[in-house]
């Protein structure tokens, strides 16, 4: 099946074609509704990908019709002990998009019943939807709070965890408790690899900024999703496209059909009515597929045009900013050059080497207690030697640092050499024995209060080579 290839290497249109090519020549050859074993399989994992297809691009009307389908299929040959309730899931979810909210709840209802355990990945993501749909029927914020908090404690990986992050943090969004949706969507945010939720985590801070009118943050948030939007384009292109082939997909089936009921209706005809009969079918079906598929590619020529012409102007666009981009990166190579010998310098000093050298073997992450490394816990001596080194190689950096931030007190300013060293906020927490999250929050007001869209560890070595 070439479907699963050019899904696999992101060519959506081509793989939705030979899915569908698929469909059509099991529904020409077999009987599909009384189909078994593994030929039944087969057909449950052709829809399933198809139905991701669509679903992907948030297609939703095929992709339930598809989804549908592919529950059918697995009810008669699961292709894996979770098959069935992942179809349900996926049916829930495109319904919950649909905002049809009771049937949404079915669905999830149906594919938690119908689990083997309740032990894995696909239960704590029914759990955590049913949650948050739960709050969107009225049933109160603190059941489905507790619910998916419960949920967020059982992740048992880095990405997942932010998954969840993400469901909170979007539940406190439409709550409108903004200060607690801004803590865990900016985690998302900076952390997350998946497109989807990276943007939608954009879209609420964006909105949380207008809101709180903090216009620094703000054109940071709208910046990315401008940059996002050329793929957004490219979706739609791709949405229009796969819709026009699952129209003329259903409209084939549907002749189909009607072809299959009409000739065994129990009328009598005369060998030469079949013939004229048949001959009169095929060729106005001819005829119908021909003129299907000649605007089929009519319409897909005109959209690879229109795509052609945008991606050609936005390349000139692009090689003009690159022109401008390598005149500026020219002229600031030898003051980079410069700040990387002092960099290099710094960090080649014994006590920053000991103290990277400290947390290097260790995985810290953002959900352990700073109390549970006592032993990592910075030395007097070592803080004085850490804040001459920094003096030696960045003699004005704390000058600067307290012009921009003059409320700085002695901890936030170890805080902020230890960043300027590289040194990451979980390391930070348990290198000064500091809260985590109270850490993240100190960093969040002051960034704030920059001019610009560097997040802070970079100010902070922007400020020290100045």
């Amino acid at each position: 099946m070439n479907g699963v290839g050019f899904y696999e290497n992101d060519s959506v249109i081509e793989a939705c074609e030979e899915y569908l090519k698929v469909l059509e020549i099991m529904e020409n050859h077999f009987d599909v509704e009384k189909l078994t074993g593994h030929k039944a399989k087969f057909m449950g994992l052709t829809y399933t990908r198809l139905g991701a297809l669509f679903s992907d691009l948030f297609i939703i009307k095929p992709a339930i019709y598809l989804g549908q389908q592919a529950l059918f299929y697995c009810k008669i040959a699961p292709t894996s002990k979770y098959s069935i309730s992942k179809n349900l899931y996926k049916l829930g979810q495109l319904y919950d998009i649909l905002n049809e909210t009771d049937t949404a709840s079915y669905y999830y209802n149906e594919a938690l019943k119908s689990l083997p355990d309740s032990n894995s990945l696909i239960y704590r993501d029914i759990a955590s939807s049913a949650a948050l749909l739960s709050y969107e029927l009225g049933y109160g914020l603190q059941p489905s709070l507790k619910q998916l908090f419960n949920v967020a404690n059982q992740a048992k990986s880095d990405d997942e965890f932010l998954t969840r992050h993400f469901t909170i943090g979007s539940l406190y969004f439409e709550e409108g408790i903004y200060d607690s949706a801004a803590l865990y969507l900016n985690q998302v945010f900076e952390y997350e690899d998946n497109k989807i939720r990276k943007q939608q985590s954009a879209d609420y801070l964006f909105r949380i900024c207008q809101i709180s009118h903090d216009t620094i943050n703000s054109d940071k948030y709208s910046n990315f999703l401008a940059q996002n939007a050329l793929s957004n384009y490219e979706n739609s292109f791709k949405t229009s496209i796969l819709d026009e082939l699952f129209k003329n997909y259903l409209n084939k089936k549907s002749q189909n059909f009607q072809i299959k009921k009409v000739i065994p209706t129990g009328i009598v005809f005369s060998v030469v009515a079949l013939v004229v009969l048949a001959a009169s079918v095929a060729l106005l079906l001819v005829k119908k597929y021909n003129k299907l598929n000649k605007e089929h590619h009519r319409n897909i020529e005109t959209l690879k045009k229109a795509k052609y012409r945008e991606k050609t102007k936005m390349l000139d666009t692009i090689k003009e900013q690159e022109a401008i981009v390598y005149a500026l990166e020219h002229e600031l190579g030898q003051k980079r050059q410069e700040a990387d010998t002092l960099m290099d310098a710094l960090l080649k000093e014994p006590v920053c080497q000991k103290i990277i050298n400290s947390v290097a073997t260790v995985n810290i992450s953002s959900r352990d207690s700073y109390a549970d490394y006592p032993h990592l816990k910075l030395d007097e001596s070592s803080i004085i030697d850490l804040y001459a080194a920094v003096d030696k190689h960045f003699p004005t950096f704390k000058q600067r640092l307290l012009l921009q931030f003059p409320q700085l007190k002695q901890k936030d300013i170890l805080l902020c050499y230890l960043g300027l060293i590289g040194m990451e906020y979980q390391q930070i927490s348990v290198l000064i024995q500091y809260h985590y999250t109270t850490i993240f929050r100190k960093v969040g007001i002051w960034e704030k209060s920059l001019d610009n869209d560097a997040t802070f560890l970079e100010f902070l070595q922007k400020t020290a080579v100045l």
